[in-house]
């Protein structure tokens, strides 16, 4: 009797243990996606120069700023529609992720703003006076693109962050990896022009990866809209502030 208690306790052990890892390797690789977007960047202008992975370098720490906010909005959606669901109420799971979506776009507009009004100056800042024109006016061509792409990205992060909350990580992983192949394919167009795309260099990497931004947007929205998941998107519901 007591070998048999200790069999299914092992067992519901090793089940906590999968769905543990089915939940966590997604979430994992999708930071990882997330951190390579900046450095394929990089990478892919590199043929243009050392003028060129400076001026993308140089955005990368303004770039995590636009972002830092977001992330933790992100973390406390992620938690409301993890313990909403937890206490099986998806009510309240939607309303977190409503809500959410609503302080998403007012801080998109207010940081946007600001980081656009200020962009030269901050970016100044960060390279020191040391460096040339031609970084800080490439940097800063890729820098305001980055800040127009900023609606998209803020609200996919929000949209993936209730999908985690609601246990599905693997949708945003999916995301993650879309996002990054159209970067990736859209860079080798825009950056060299090759296919009949205009070379656009710098710009070229900078629209690429808002691009990619935009679709993986539009893959989370729909999983959404589709309502299958235990949180889904109403629009009518959005513009109600709790």
């Amino acid at each position: 009797m007591i070998d048999r208690q200790i069999d299914i306790e092992a067992e519901g052990t090793q089940q906590k243990r999968r769905l543990i890892i089915s939940l966590t390797w997604p979430a994992l690789a999708e930071n990882v996606l997330s951190s390579l977007i900046s450095m394929i960047d990089m990478m892919m202008v590199g043929g243009l120069g050392a003028y060129a992975i400076a001026s993308v370098g140089l955005i990368t720490q303004p770039k995590f700023i636009m972002i830092a906010a977001f992330m933790a909005v992100n973390i406390g959606t992620t938690a409301l529609v993890a313990q909403n669901k937890g206490a099986r109420n998806p009510d309240g799971a939607n309303l977190a992720l409503n809500q959410a979506l609503i302080l998403a776009v007012a801080m998109t507009v207010v940081i946007g703003a600001l980081l656009l009004v200020y962009s030269e100056s901050l970016v100044r800042l960060i390279g020191g006076s040391e460096l040339s024109e031609q970084i800080i006016t490439e940097a800063l061509a890729y820098y305001k693109i980055q800040i127009l792409g900023l609606p998209t990205l803020s609200l996919t992060f929000t949209m993936n962050a209730s999908l985690r909350g609601a246990g599905n990580t693997k949708a945003t992983f999916y995301n993650n990896i879309v996002a990054n192949l159209v970067n990736v394919a859209l860079n080798y167009c825009l950056i060299y022009g090759r296919f009949g795309f205009p070379r656009m260099e710098v710009r070229g990497a900078s629209i690429a990866t808002v691009i990619g931004q935009f679709v993986g947007f539009a893959m989370a929205l729909s999983v959404l809209l589709r309502g299958k998941q235990y949180v889904r998107l109403v629009f009518r519901k959005i513009l109600s502030v709790d």
